[in-house]
């Protein structure tokens, strides 16, 4: 996956407008557009500025591609909101979950036991 791509995915996942991320970033939308279609990409400084606005490390625009342990974006903002559940929140969270996994026959499993 290319930066560009990357960048309008983070970008999207913020709930980002191009202008919205140019306006925060100081600079303007045919910046973000050329850096999305990967005709440029931004310096280091910048990076750390992207980086913050878009609520991501840098590693998440500098790695070719991401372990499959590694969590993405979406991923993210998941584990994020779960964190915020109540017991019963998360109870319903883990039911759905392990029922979706057994339904597509796979398992996950963590210190030792099936999840």
């Amino acid at each position: 996956m290319t930066f560009g791509e990357k960048l309008k995915i983070a970008r999207t996942e913020a709930g980002l407008k191009q202008a919205e991320l140019a306006r925060q970033l100081n600079t303007t939308g045919n910046t973000i557009s050329n850096w999305e279609n990967n005709v440029s990409k931004p310096d280091l400084d910048m990076l750390s500025y992207i980086c913050e606005a878009l609520h991501v490390n840098a590693s998440y625009f500098l790695k070719a591609k991401l372990p499959e342990d590694e969590v993405n974006i979406k991923e993210l903002t998941m584990v994020k909101k779960y964190r915020n559940l109540d017991p019963h929140g998360k109870k319903m969270v883990d039911f759905i979950l392990q029922e979706e996994w057994k339904r597509s026959g796979m398992r996950i499993i963590m210190d030792d036991k099936d999840f």
